[in-house]
């Protein structure tokens, strides 16, 4: 393939939409990589990276750490060989819904039990805004983000 769309296990609450965005930008923008989390431009689990094959090969090829085999995509970010390009930030949105521990887990499941039943294609809008009409869910807050586009 040209390229390569990146989502992991732990986001399992993503939606077309957020993919097809950096999608689109990564096209546009004629980069060897695009991505929605470097820095966070949606709430934590809705990360999204579109990778030029021959940078995820160079990856392979000369990463040597663990964590850069591992998570695939920092050895291409740190690198400065490839063109990078991140998209404008809203820091409208600062909650953290990837599933690291059993409690994530639990708010994700509670947020698909909550949303399917009446709208199996639900968006991260309505994720939002089921979690502000729950604030005793207590899902955590990663405090508002202000950054700049790089």
């Amino acid at each position: 393939p040209e390229a390569v769309v990146r989502l992991t296990a732990d986001c399992p609450l993503h939606h077309y939409a957020v993919v097809e965005t950096v999608v689109q930008a990564f096209w546009d923008g004629g980069a060897d990589y695009a991505t929605n989390s470097f820095p966070p431009m949606y709430e934590d689990g809705f990360d999204t990276e579109v990778i030029r094959f021959a940078a995820l090969e160079w990856a392979w090829r000369t990463a040597s750490q663990p964590h850069d085999r591992e998570h695939v995509t920092p050895a291409i970010r740190s690198s400065g060989t490839f063109q990078r390009l991140f998209q404008k930030v809203n820091p409208l949105y600062d909650y953290k819904l990837s599933v690291d521990t059993p409690t994530d887990f639990m708010i994700a499941a509670r947020i698909i039990e909550a949303l399917t039943p009446g709208n199996p294609f639900f968006t991260m809008e309505d994720v939002v805004a089921l979690i502000r009409r729950h604030p005793e869910w207590d899902v955590v807050r990663q405090g508002s983000r202000v950054v700049t586009e790089r």
